[in-house]
This record gives C-alpha cells, structure tokens and sequence, in this order.
C-alpha cells in the first residue's frame, strides 16, 4: 500500500541547505525565493515530525521579518468604498445557518487520490489534468494523518499546502475527518498546486488576498461532481452550506469588527456620517486582507458560474487567473476574465440564493 508521508530526512537536508544559501546571498529576489522555501521545509517538517527544532528559531525570526518588509499592495479610496460594498451586501444577505454533524464516511487514502483524479479528468482541460496527476501522483509531497493526531503543528486546520519556491515544488498536509470533507479537503489542496504551476505568485510582486479563487471555484465544481457520481445525497447539501457560511461568515465579522475600530476612534454618533477617508484612518491590515478575501470568495462563485453556464469559455478564464500575477501597483481588475467590479457587485446580493437546474440555467429564487 502506498504511504502517503513527508520524507523527513529530505525536507531537513533541504532545510539546511537552503539556509546556508539564504545567509551567503545578498541578492534580495533569491532572498525572497529562498525564505519562502525555509518556511514551508520547516512547516511540513514539522508537521511530520512534530519536534520543536528550538536550532531553527532565530534563524525563522530573522526570515520572517525580512519576508514581511514588502511593499504594500495599492489600495485607493474608490477600491475601498467597491470592497465596503461587497462586504456589506454580503454582510446584510438573510440566511439561517444549520450546524451540521458529517456522517462517518471512511475512505482509503488511495480512494482520495482517485477521486481527485476522477474529478481533474472531467474539467476536460489535459493541462489542468496533467498537473493535477503530477501532483497527486507523488506520495512524497503528499501527507495525510489521522484527525486524532495530536500534531501541534498541525491543528487549526485539515488541509494546508505549501509552496517551494526553490525547487519548483508545492507540499500538501491533510488530516482525515473520516468524513465526506476528506474528499473536499484533498482536491481543493491539490488545486491550489496546479495554481502554483501555472505562475508562481512571488508575495513582493502579487497582489495578496486572490490565492483563493481558483481553489473556492473548484470547491463548488467538486461538490457538484461528487453530487453527479451519487457520494451520498444526504452530505453534499452540507458542503454546499459549509461553502456559503464560510462566505457569510468572513463578511459579517469582517463587518463587526471595522464599526468596532470605528467607534473607538471617532465615537458611535459619527458612524452614520463617516467618509472613506476617516476609514482609511480606522482599517487595519487584517481588516483589509479580510475585505480582499471576501472579494476573492464571490469571484470564486462567478468562475463557478462561468463554467457551468459555459464549460470552455469559463475554464479559460480560471486558466488565464492562474496564468498571470495581480500587480501591487494598481487596483486589481479582473474584467478580462468576466469578473468587473459591476459582475462582483451584483452576484454579491445574489450570493446566498442562486442554485442551476439540470439544464445548468441560472435561477435567481
């Protein structure tokens, strides 16, 4: 049976080696590459092995400081106001969410590859395809444990992938639920590989917030084919669900948390007549990098949207996303995709009721 585990020893010698080069380089790009390389040998490797590398630490500070001096990505009053719109139009969207138990779905590691594979293979696009099989075809890029792991390194979430910038590689990590998100959890990881080799996304050159999209698109394409090959009727309404609340939920806390800092700084009388220049004042880094992420969310559901109304024209479209990076400099558009600020305005306040009959029409209920 194949064993679908981290080679510990390798990322540790890859870990080493890339050290000793990022501290005799002065170059700053093969810096970057570099340091974006360290970190994710030293997360899988501690994801697979679990030991506090205490030799590592001082080294990771100095990494990670060096990583976070980029250059901030543009972001202009009419950008802001277009994200506060998104945000509330989906903050305000009336929808009762249900907590769902999974039901006990066991499924062999190697039935999770072939369902990736299954589900790649009916995009009916071979480079998608031929990525995919090239990652989920190397056990040794690929780890998947047990939910009961105690892996400290390992346990605010079931899937993480990162990427190798060095050697052209990406790693991924999933922890088994024994549920139908196992399926779920492994293909959307395995799609943010195939992003990966379409174009690396330097930091100091893209746009952060948009390393979603592609991934989200497919969650929904995903459900649908697990749906068509008749997994179980009764779990994929969940994952539906669990894909919209996770939309809902990042817009109405992201809500919450910008009118807290707005009554700190100028007091709850004066938040009827705030201009966007006083929230500039009052917006932090983590706001804003949640905004961005609900725009990412509904281009997601557009791409989704594309592909079912037009499978060809919709897939080129996610293609053309992967293939190119988001300039820091200027206000991302993604007009040439579909995806204008009006497209995104409006599937925002439809976002929560739209639904395809089998003839793939979109119904607005």
């Amino acid at each position: 049976m194949v064993k679908y585990k981290f080679n510990k020893e390798e990322l540790k010698q890859l870990l080493d080696y890339c050290i000793e080069r990022y501290e005799n380089t002065t170059d700053d790009k093969e810096k970057e590459r570099l340091g974006l390389s360290i970190l994710t040998y030293y997360n899988m490797y501690m994801i697979a092995n679990d030991e506090k590398e205490s030799q590592y630490e001082q080294k990771l500070v100095v990494i990670r400081k060096g990583l976070m001096n980029e250059t901030k990505p543009f972001v202009d009053r009419s950008y802001l106001k277009f994200l506060l719109k998104l945000m509330n139009n989906i903050a305000r969207t009336q929808w009762k969410h249900h907590e769902y138990k999974y039901a006990s779905m066991r499924c062999l590691n190697n039935g999770l590859i072939k369902i990736s594979k299954a589900f790649y293979y009916s995009l009916g696009d071979e480079e998608i395809y031929k990525l995919a099989c090239k990652i989920l075809n190397n056990p040794q890029i690929i780890h998947i444990v047990k939910y009961s792991n105690k892996t400290l390194h390992f346990k605010n979430f079931i899937g993480i992938t990162n990427e190798d910038y060095t050697f052209k590689k990406v790693y991924m990590a999933v922890k088994k639920t024994n549920t139908i998100l196992d399926m779920l959890t492994l293909n959307h990881e395995v799609m943010h590989g195939i992003d990966f080799y379409f174009r690396e996304k330097i930091p100091s050159e893209n746009y952060y917030g948009f390393q979603e999209v592609s991934a989200y698109a497919v969650n929904h394409l995903f459900i649908d084919f697990l749906k068509e090959m008749e997994i179980s009727d009764k779990e994929i309404p969940k994952l539906k669900e669990k894909m919209l609340w996770l939309l809902l939920d990042l817009a109405q806390d992201t809500k919450i948390d910008l009118e807290n800092n707005i009554k700190q700084e100028f007091g709850k009388k004066k938040m009827l007549s705030l201009k966007t220049s006083d929230i500039f004042k009052v917006i932090s880094n983590d706001i804003l990098e949640s905004l961005i992420q609900i725009q990412a969310y509904v281009m997601a559901y557009g791409l989704y949207w594309q592909i079912k109304q037009n499978k060809e024209s919709g897939i080129r479209n996610l293609k053309y996303f992967m293939s190119n990076i988001i300039p820091k400099n200027r206000i991302p558009d993604f007009s040439a995709i579909g995806l204008s600020p009006d497209v995104l305005l409006d599937l925002s306040k439809k976002i929560a009721i739209i639904e395809f009959d089998d003839e793939k029409k979109l119904i607005i209920k």
